[in-house]
């Protein structure tokens, strides 16, 4: 069955950003064959809606097991830790202290830091890695 589809490509519709085939000599065509229809306000046919049903079905099964979906929630979650992370540090009234030019932490806002970046919570991430590295030179001893 695989060798039927050797001449088309997967896509992502550009207006439904579902999955379809499209055939490679027709690079131009953006839209799957559903949206394109709707697009050009032609009546869509029973074929049709079982194009968008298995679209779907391929879509939802896609959709559960997408890492980089995944991916985005931890960066999402990483960058909102960031934000909080971002606020502690401007407050510098409050919590940092500076030894010469230098930006030192106590060890209360170290440690509520080092609890919203530590590694072990982000799957050893680079980027975590890198904050709690730094939290840890900062610290006043």
């Amino acid at each position: 069955m695989k060798g039927e589809f050797k001449s088309y490509v997967e896509m992502i519709c550009s207006s439904c950003k579902r999955a379809y085939l499209r055939h490679r000599d027709n690079p131009y065509k953006k839209m799957c064959s559903v949206c394109w229809k709707e697009s050009k306000g032609l009546p869509i046919t029973d074929t049709d809606m079982t194009i968008r049903y298995l679209q779907q079905i391929a879509y939802d099964s896609f959709d559960k097991d997408n890492k980089i979906e995944k991916q985005s929630i931890k960066i999402s979650k990483l960058e909102a830790k960031l934000s909080k992370f971002r606020k502690i540090i401007s407050n510098r009234s409050l919590y940092p202290k500076r030894l010469g030019t230098e930006l030192m932490l106590n060890k209360s806002i170290s440690r509520k830091l080092l609890s919203l970046c530590h590694p072990d919570k982000h799957n050893n991430s680079e980027a975590s890695q890198e904050v709690t590295r730094w939290i840890l030179s900062k610290r006043l001893q």
